[in-house]
């Protein structure tokens, strides 16, 4: 994200709307600047009409690089949210060239404590407090929902600083996750407008190290070093990674990137994606195959609002692994497949995923020695899934291609990384998969597993599933 390129890219978002805010120039507080001096933190203030109790509440953090933008304006996509009873907030925070990282996340928190410590003046729930945002403020709005309790990334802006500033949920539209691996990420084609690792791109101006000689380039070859300012500047880029804090108790994030975006690579949000996976956070992934930076689809938009509703208002939500958003909006499934039946717990599966499922052992619920094993894997990330039932009915080919997808109650089982292709549930002394199933004698469930895939199976996206075996058990 170099200087050179057009503010408008980089902005990625019209921001142009007639409304006006409820509450204008709300002053959150006072700033340093590295220069000398403090500046003033603002917030335009949004309110649906009409509402008897608290709302809940989403904050727009704007982008452009770090480097530019304002708080004045929202999408009108994002204000939408208005008619379903949601405030909104825009979020100012300090540019690079006022403050370097991570004087910008501190800027966001102290927002979200001065929304809880003010709920009541602005008929606000400080339970149910979001952040959306695109570009560099899809960075900020990840690492909000991944970095609660990061003493490193509270700050002090604001004040308030005996209210929380975690949340519940977090939208991150083609936002840098991992500023090291941005040019690494870069994909031909698209290719990138943008050398991530020079001195006077974004990310090395984020961090403070855009002077003749330095830059995220010269960092990633140097990691080794302790001369200074190397280690201070590379732990600065290592704690601004959402994926450095990701913990299973974090908010869920819907992430969406356009596979033909030369600005940010979308395989910045694949990392986010897979990390988040691994740790049992419930993301979601949405890739458009014909979006670039800043032309996310409508129904991308309505998916993200149904999201952020359903994370306000609750409502039945499986608990199995979300790599489909199977909420019946008609969103593409991985490989053309269809929605299941089940919200967000998956698709039918491809005829030529190529992996294989088996089920050795004795599934007695008295003496269970039940071991699933997957082999013929991709270098990947596996999870172990348990339903009661299948999408279709029936089993797949319990040594062959599966074509079948598991759904009814959902049980996500276990994360696994591949080793030479193969993977297995459970380990000695993880317990038995009844137990961990709550599973009873003489009942059918089916097992599947969920893996991240390569173009050879799967064209231009990255998730599969073995063939879902049935499993009867015994007393």
């Amino acid at each position: 994200m170099r200087r050179l390129v057009p503010l408008a890219l980089l902005l990625t978002l019209s921001t142009a709307t007639a409304q006006v805010p409820t509450f204008d120039d709300v002053v959150v507080g006072q700033v340093p600047l590295d220069a000398g001096g403090t500046m003033p933190l603002l917030t335009d203030i949004y309110l649906p009409q009409g509402a008897t109790s608290p709302t809940p509440v989403v904050i727009w953090i704007h982008g452009g690089g770090w480097a530019t933008g304002t708080h004045n304006g929202l999408p009108a996509a994002i204000l939408e949210l208005r008619n379903s009873g949601v405030a909104l907030v825009s979020a100012a925070y300090r540019l690079s060239h006022e403050a370097i990282f991570p004087a910008q996340i501190h800027d966001v928190k102290g927002l979200i404590r001065f929304l809880r410590a003010n709920a009541a003046q602005y008929n606000i729930d400080p339970a149910r407090i979001a952040c959306w945002g695109a570009s560099a403020g899809g960075h900020l709005a990840a690492l909000a929902a991944t970095s609660g309790g990061v003493a490193e990334l509270e700050g002090t802006s604001g004040g308030n600083l005996n209210q929380s500033s975690r949340i519940v949920a977090a939208v991150n539209y083609f936002g840098p996750t991992d500023l090291l691996e941005m040019n690494p990420d870069i994909w031909y084609p698209p290719g990138s407008l943008l050398d991530h690792d020079a001195p006077d791109s974004y990310p090395s101006m984020l961090i403070g190290f855009d002077g003749p000689g330095e830059g995220i380039g010269m960092l990633r070859a140097n990691q080794t070093s302790l001369l200074s300012p190397i280690p201070e500047k590379l732990a600065l880029a290592i704690l601004a990674n959402p994926i450095t804090h990701i913990t299973p108790d974090d908010a869920p994030i819907y992430v969406a990137h356009g596979q033909i975006d030369n600005i940010v690579p979308v395989g910045q949000s694949q990392r986010l994606y897979d990390a988040g996976l691994v740790h049992g956070t419930s993301p979601i992934l949405k890739l458009e195959p014909a979006s670039g930076h800043g032309s996310l689809s409508n129904s991308t938009y309505a998916e993200s609002r149904a999201f952020l509703l359903h994370q306000f208002n609750g409502g039945a939500q499986a608990v199995g692994a979300p790599y489909c958003f199977g909420d019946g909006s008609g969103a593409a499934c991985p490989c053309a497949n269809a929605n299941s039946a089940t919200s967000y717990s998956g698709c039918l599966n491809s005829t030529g995923s190529g992996s294989q499922l088996r089920a050795a052992g004795v599934p007695s619920i008295s003496a269970d020695s039940l071991l699933l094993s997957a082999t013929q894997l991709p270098p990947s990330t596996v999870i172990f899934v348990q339903g009661s039932q299948t999408v279709s009915g029936g089993d797949g080919a319990a040594h062959g291609f599966g074509i079948l997808c598991v759904t009814g109650s959902v049980v996500r089982l276990a994360t696994r990384p591949t080793f030479g292709g193969n993977v297995r549930y459970p380990d000695p002394g993880e317990g038995t998969i009844s137990q961990r199933g709550g599973i009873t004698a003489g009942s059918t469930r089916y097992f599947q597993a969920v893996y991240r895939d390569t173009p050879t199976f799967c064209g231009g996206v990255t998730v599969n599933m073995s063939n879902a075996h049935a499993v009867t058990f015994t007393p």
